[in-house]
């Protein structure tokens, strides 16, 4: 079985896709709000 040719752009844009969904993510106050809860009462 023969795979089929990689187009090179697509590995730069869905890594560029990923990461940058990913910075988003961490920077919305819902997932602040679960950090806090989760970490509440430590240290």
């Amino acid at each position: 079985m023969r795979s089929r040719p990689v187009d090179v752009r697509a590995v730069p844009a869905a890594l560029d896709y990923a990461t940058t969904a990913e910075d988003l993510s961490f920077q919305t106050a819902d997932f602040h709000a679960v950090i806090s809860k989760l970490t509440a009462g430590r240290g």
